[in-house]
């Protein structure tokens, strides 16, 4: 994924998915056990941190592709999390 007006840095996207996916799995396991409301916050404030590394230009941009990625990714977290069904307080939900 590029930003408009930011190059990327000279990485390919299999080796960059290798290394996030690293990095999530090393990351899971300190958020696990503090609930939502805690995750969230330690989210965003890292979400922060990954926005103020690029050009106040390119930062509406790159959280746009952030929150589509994130997105893209809640159903397949979510079936691998809670199974086919989904959350358990899932009701209605298209």
């Amino acid at each position: 994924m590029r930003c408009k007006g930011y190059p990327m840095h000279e990485i390919d996207a299999e080796e960059a998915m290798r290394r996030s996916t690293a990095l999530a799995d090393q990351i899971r396991p300190l958020l696990s056990g503090h609930g939502p409301e805690v995750q969230g916050a330690a989210l965003v404030q890292l979400v922060a941190l990954h926005l103020v590394g690029h050009p106040a230009q390119a930062r509406e941009s790159v959280l746009a592709m952030h929150n589509d990625a994130v997105r893209s990714l809640i159903p397949v977290v979510e079936e691998e999390l809670f199974g086919t069904a989904g959350h358990p307080g899932n009701t209605n939900v298209n």
